[in-house]
């Protein structure tokens, strides 16, 4: 199986006198006011969506010529995502997207179905009608753009679909552990993108939401539980594949 970064669309053009090499995904330039941080937000959002890929390397010189901003920041967004093993410096200095083992990818597959299933159940009672609204309307946006081929969008809104379920915890102490497991797993979903299999599991979330709508907590836990392990064993299948 054969996995390839995605690219996404530039926001604004960069001036003449900038000359972009395509060592990156284009993420759209960062706003001036809270640079460090909306970096940050960026190269994070993009890992755990997917749009990188196991292995690949990058540099932080075409990350800043991406982001349209200076080394600086973008050097400072790297430190703290290789602390949260969502990068890795190699010896020879340079900067890659880690690779994934078979029992690393297994124990991180067990920690998501303990965590995020209670943290399904939890946000159960918090989901407003506006909230289930919205994840219906992302399980419409996973399927259409399945159909029409569109992978960026795919894996932006099956996380997006995800943490709106998350961030209804309001809890403090669950999203950071979330989020941090989501880093090290997201490069995967790029893996599996493109399997029919994967593409019809979307049904576990709509199942999910309609136990919301009944209030039923546990059954919406147990349709993200089954999503996750089966989403995983397409995981294993394509690592396996690419040994």
């Amino acid at each position: 199986m054969t996995s390839r970064p995605v690219q996404i669309t530039r926001m604004a053009e960069a001036p003449a006198t900038a000359r972009r090499k395509p060592a990156a995904p284009d993420l759209g330039r960062a706003n001036r006011s809270t640079l460090q941080e909306r970096i940050y937000h960026k190269l994070t959002n993009a890992i755990m969506s997917g749009l990188f890929v196991p292995g690949q390397r990058i540099t932080i010189r075409g990350l800043a010529e991406t982001l349209g901003t200076s080394p600086i920041p973008v050097r400072e967004a790297i430190r703290r995502l290789t602390s949260e093993r969502a990068l890795e410096v190699l010896r020879n200095g340079s900067i890659t997207v880690p690779k994934m083992t078979w029992e690393k990818f297994e124990d991180l597959r067990r920690s998501r179905i303990l965590i995020e299933g209670f943290a399904t159940e939890l946000a159960a009672g918090n989901l407003t009608p506006s909230d289930i609204a919205k994840l219906e309307d992302e399980c419409r946006r996973i399927d259409t753009a399945k159909l029409s081929g569109r992978r960026r969008d795919t894996l932006l809104y099956s996380k997006r679909f995800r943490f709106i379920i998350y961030e209804a915890t309001r809890s403090a102490t669950l999203l950071p552990i979330i989020e941090s497991l989501w880093l090290q797993v997201g490069p995967l979903f790029n893996l599996v993108v493109d399997d029919p299999a994967v593409a019809a599991l979307n049904q576990n979330q709509r199942r999910a939401v309609d136990a919301f709508k009944h209030g039923d907590g546990k059954s919406a836990r147990a349709w993200i539980e089954r999503d996750i392990m089966e989403a995983g064993d397409r995981i294993i299948a394509a690592l396996d594949h690419e040994k």
